[in-house]
């Protein structure tokens, strides 16, 4: 039986591909341009992503696939990136792939960002497209804390589906067609400590550090009722607003630990890290990445109504 294909582009350390697995899903071809994610996605998929330029990258390039999953650069739908949206230069990846959309025409295209980005000249453009192309489409946002894990990540999604019976001529266009993806039922909440692994010395914060700038850490304690702050790739150099502080039972704070990180994010023990990437690097990786059970959820709710096109 055939099976549907895919590509994940922005692929990352591989967020989709490794929950496509559970739907038996076929990646056939990734697209990053940073080499150690590269490295990472490679030591866990056996598939090494193209180090293409997405914002150019011609259209005989991208194999053809049932689903695209896309996770853009956040920063042009950001205040820190000052919102420029489709002006932005970072966006024109983005801009480049969905001007394929009405001759490439994958059955499902997936997209992640900031809530923010719902907002935007991009989306809109996107669903613009989408309608055009005779595309339903659905969004809906999903935080990690909706399935019970204790991390604030909330991320906008949108999904948008292709009609195959649609001849796409402008009789057959309908601009509200939409379909629902509802939202995760409240799962209970899990404590921190099932996410913690043995403290490290090489996670400890100098005490300098903590008393010049302590008063503004996010901080918990892994027996404690807060959640975690979403992480960023910023982590291993600016410690506010990218991410929460463990309050050991002695008092001192230490980092969480990429691969504590993975677990929080729905990676499960069987995905690791190549071992020449260092400390550093391994946490821009995770910053970077995505839940996996929110990508899990959306197929569930659209991936499995697609049938693969190409046997």
């Amino acid at each position: 039986m055939a099976k549907l294909t895919a590509v994940e582009f922005f692929s990352g350390i591989g967020a989709f591909s490794y929950a496509a697995k559970s739907h038996d899903i076929d990646v056939i071809a990734a697209f990053d341009q940073y080499a150690l994610a590269n490295d990472t996605f490679e030591h866990n998929f056996s598939l090494r992503p193209h180090s293409k330029n997405l914002d150019s990258i011609n259209i005989d390039q991208i194999p053809p696939a049932d689903i695209w999953w896309m996770s853009p650069p956040c920063t042009p739908f950001t205040v820190r990136g000052k919102q420029k949206g489709l002006s932005d230069p970072r966006s024109r990846s983005f801009l480049n792939l969905i001007d394929y959309l009405p001759i490439l025409k994958p059955q499902l295209v997936m997209v992640e960002n900031v809530t923010a980005f719902a907002e935007s000249d991009a989306c809109e453009k996107l669903l613009c497209l989408a309608r055009q192309c005779s595309y339903s489409t659905a969004a809906v946002q999903l935080c990690s804390t909706q399935f019970g894990v204790p991390m604030r990540r909330p991320r906008h999604f949108l999904v948008a589906k292709r009609d195959s019976n649609s001849t796409n001529s402008n009789s057959d266009l309908d601009l509200d067609k939409q379909f629902s993806i509802p939202s995760p039922a409240i799962a209970a909440r899990k404590s921190l400590t099932d996410y913690l692994s043995a403290d490290s010395n090489e996670l400890l914060l100098d005490p300098d550090v903590v008393t010049r700038y302590g008063g503004g850490f996010d901080i918990v304690t892994g027996s404690g009722e807060d959640n975690v702050i979403c992480f960023t790739k910023n982590y291993a150099r600016c410690m506010k607003a990218s991410g929460s502080l463990l309050r050991l039972d002695d008092g001192r704070l230490r980092r969480f630990s990429p691969e504590e990180i993975l677990r929080l994010l729905g990676f499960g023990n069987n995905f690791s890290f190549p071992e020449e990437i260092q400390l550093e690097a391994r946490w821009r990786l995770v910053g970077n990445s995505v839940d996996v059970r929110a990508i899990d959820h959306l197929l569930k709710f659209s991936g499995e109504t697609v049938k693969p096109s190409l046997a």
